[in-house]
């Protein structure tokens, strides 16, 4: 019993480590969504063209996945320290 249960505990505490993953994303997504006005949704659809929120939501971790386009993995996040003023020339 007890490896079961530190093997759960382990596998709940990994996949924290893996961020907001697909699902969170596509529910950030659909939150955004449900929050602006309909001018705002246009807007966004027009640029989005075919695409849906949510997969526009996880398109730069399937970009960052890409070989061909490793150059996206510095544009996906940045790291700012606790307490500290957000400086864009510092990104990168």
């Amino acid at each position: 019993m007890k490896r079961l249960s530190f093997l759960f505990l382990f596998t709940l505490i990994s996949s924290l480590s893996f961020g907001w993953g697909e699902i969170g994303h596509h529910i950030i997504a659909e939150i955004a969504k449900a929050h602006v006005n309909n001018n705002i949704q246009d807007s966004v659809n027009k640029y989005l063209g075919s695409m849906s929120w949510e997969s526009a939501a996880t398109w730069m971790d399937d970009m960052r996945r890409n070989k061909e386009y490793a150059y996206f993995k510095t544009w996906h996040y940045i790291n700012i320290e606790k307490d500290m003023p957000y400086d864009s020339t510092k990104t990168g």
